[in-house]
C-alpha cells in the first residue's frame, strides 16, 4: 500500500483516535450527569424523611425538622442549574462524537476504495509485465496433427 491509501490509513488511524476520545468525554459527562441526579435523588430522600411525623414533638423538633427541610429544598433549587449545564454539556459532546464518528466512518470508505484502486492498479501493472504468449498458429498445428 502507497500513496493515497497509506495517507488515508495514517488519516484513519487519527479519526479513530478523535471518535474513541469523543466516546470517552461523553461516558465523562454521563458520569456527571448521573452524579448529579443521584446527590438529587438523595437531597429528596433526605427531604421526605426530615418531614416532621404525626404524633407529639417538642417544638424544638419542629423547628430543627422545618428548618432542615427549608435547606434541603434550597439544596434541591440550587441543584437545577448544574444538572441543566450538565445536561447540555452531555447533548454538546454526544453531537461531537457523533460528528467524530461520521468523519471516521467517510475517512474508511475513502481508504477502501484508495486500497481497492491500487490493488487494481497493482494488478493491472502486474498483466502488463508478463511476456506475451500468442496462440500457436492454427496452420501449424494442421501439418503436426497429420
Amino acid at each position: 500500500m502507497s500513496g493515497a491509501a497509506a495517507r488515508l490509513q495514517r488519516i484513519l488511524r487519527v479519526r479513530g483516535l478523535e471518535h474513541r476520545i469523543a466516546q470517552m468525554r461523553l461516558a465523562e459527562a454521563d458520569r456527571r450527569l448521573s452524579s448529579l441526579a443521584q446527590i438529587g435523588e438523595r437531597i429528596d430522600l433526605l427531604r421526605m424523611r426530615a418531614a416532621a411525623g404525626s404524633g407529639l414533638t417538642d417544638g424544638a423538633s419542629l423547628n430543627a425538622a422545618g428548618e432542615m427541610a427549608g435547606r434541603l429544598e434550597s439544596a434541591k433549587a440550587d441543584m437545577t442549574a448544574p444538572v441543566a449545564a450538565a445536561q447540555a454539556e452531555r447533548s454538546e459532546r454526544e453531537i461531537r462524537r457523533g460528528a467524530a464518528w461520521a468523519s471516521e466512518e467517510g475517512t474508511s470508505r475513502l481508504h477502501l476504495r484508495a486500497a481497492q484502486s491500487e490493488a487494481a492498479s497493482a494488478e493491472t501493472r502486474a498483466d502488463a509485465n508478463r511476456p506475451y504468449r500468442g496462440k500457436p498458429a492454427s496452420i501449424l498445428n494442421r501439418k503436426a496433427a497429420s
